[in-house]
């Protein structure tokens, strides 16, 4: 014989697996709708920390350090590392997007300004004074809906700048 107190504590177990599970859903939710966004900036991170490696580098052996950017391939090459950003992640750019970032005035119309040393290949110069050639790379997401840009700034001192374009306007990202 079935006591009645068996089938209360069961419903009442699964009403709080079912509160827990829902506490879950809610946090990590909004996670999966920022996949995008995330993935752009870790790709802008990757590259400017690999820039300022480089910047070391030439500092230190007081040699010029080159990273060969391949736009079809969606990669870039630096001594001898070759990184092949993820599938999600290509280099291009969104379409109406005005930039630079730091002072966008003019439709994007180009991937990247720095230095071309072939068609769809750009080259950026890290000297041994620190300084890095100027110029901007835009990334987005193959699905195109978010972009973000790396920037290097015409000045006595190299900036490294990462930018995410959100809300039709460009944001400044923590170095």
């Amino acid at each position: 014989m079935f006591d009645k107190w068996m089938y209360a504590f069961t419903i009442l177990e699964m009403v709080l697996v079912l509160t827990i599970v829902t506490i879950l859903c809610t946090i990590s939710f909004p996670m999966f709708l920022d996949y995008d966004r995330q993935m752009v900036v870790q790709e802008l991170e990757k590259l400017d920390i690999t820039l300022r490696y480089l910047q070391q580098r030439a500092m230190v052996t007081q040699r010029v350090q080159s990273l060969t950017l391949t736009l079809t391939a969606n990669s870039y090459r630096y001594n001898a590392t070759h990184y092949v950003m993820p599938q999600c992640i290509c280099c291009g750019y969104l379409p109406s997007v005005y930039g630079p970032p730091g002072d966008p005035t003019a439709p994007i119309t180009s991937v990247a300004t720095f230095p071309s040393v072939a068609p769809g290949v750009y080259g950026i110069k890290i000297f041994p004074n620190g300084k890095i050639s100027a110029g901007a790379l835009y990334m987005s997401t193959i699905n195109k809906r978010r972009m973000g840009a790396l920037t290097c700034t015409v000045s006595q001192v190299s900036y490294l700048r990462k930018y995410l374009y959100e809300s039709s306007q460009w944001a400044l990202l923590a170095s």
